[in-house]
């Protein structure tokens, strides 16, 4: 994918300008084209990016919305707006994070930026190379990860993929949102789909709160990830 600071700007600019975005958040999503983004060569081999804000009533500003891109997904509480730039923004009121789940972990006022995704849809051995090497170097660089599917599809948001990596971006870094780098495919679904956002580590750490977690050697057992059937 090629991103440019000009093009990034400019749709961040009109997602802002509908009140979906902070200054900080802009800046967050600017970062993907530093030196120093961690997942570089996966946006590079990426179809698209997405923005997933998450607001308390999509109903009530889905009019404010057409200009920003095609419905491509379009159920209660859920939208997913694809613009040519590859640039796509998905708004939500449904819940699709874990936190949500947790009454111990501080909850942010939306409307809020949940995380960027890198649509890394090439499942070909090059990008399954990217893909393998992303959560290591992360690590490296001080981000926490949490891996999710391989045996199972990973289903969230009306759709599936074979596996995310979600990255945790250093406490004392100047970005705090979340990545997720997912792998293969996209595969439309019929439901919300079972799989959320994984807790950020260091939250689940401060609060006590039992994930899955960071590399082999630091596993914890997996008591959240899936709603609960």
């Amino acid at each position: 994918m090629q991103l440019t600071t000009d093009l990034l700007r400019a749709r961040l600019d009109a997602i802002a300008a509908v009140g979906l975005l902070s200054t900080r958040e802009r800046d967050d999503v600017l970062a993907l084209l530093a030196p120093t983004f961690p997942a570089a060569d996966a946006l590079a081999r990426a179809e698209s990016i997405h923005l997933h804000v998450r607001v308390d009533d999509l109903a009530s500003i889905r009019a404010s919305l057409g200009a920003l891109g095609t419905a491509e997904t379009e159920k209660d509480g859920y939208l997913k707006l694809r613009s040519p730039d590859g640039v796509h923004l998905i708004v939500s009121s449904i819940e699709i994070a874990d936190d949500d789940r947790v009454a111990s972990l501080p909850r942010r006022a939306r409307p809020h930026l949940d995380h960027i995704g890198v649509d890394l849809r090439d499942d070909s051995g090059p990008s399954r190379a990217i893909f393998d090497a992303l959560a290591p170097r992360a690590r490296t660089a001080s981000w926490r990860t949490v891996h999710q599917g391989g045996a199972l599809a990973v289903a969230c948001c009306h759709a599936s993929v074979a596996e995310k990596h979600w990255l945790y971006p250093p406490l004392d870094g100047p970005t705090r949102t979340p990545l997720e780098i997912a792998f293969g495919p996209l595969r439309r679904g019929e439901g919300a789909g079972a799989d959320l956002r994984p807790v950020d580590p260091e939250l689940a750490e401060q609060h006590a709160v039992t994930v899955a977690c960071c590399a082999p050697s630091q596993s914890r057992p997996v008591t959240l990830g899936r709603k609960p059937t």
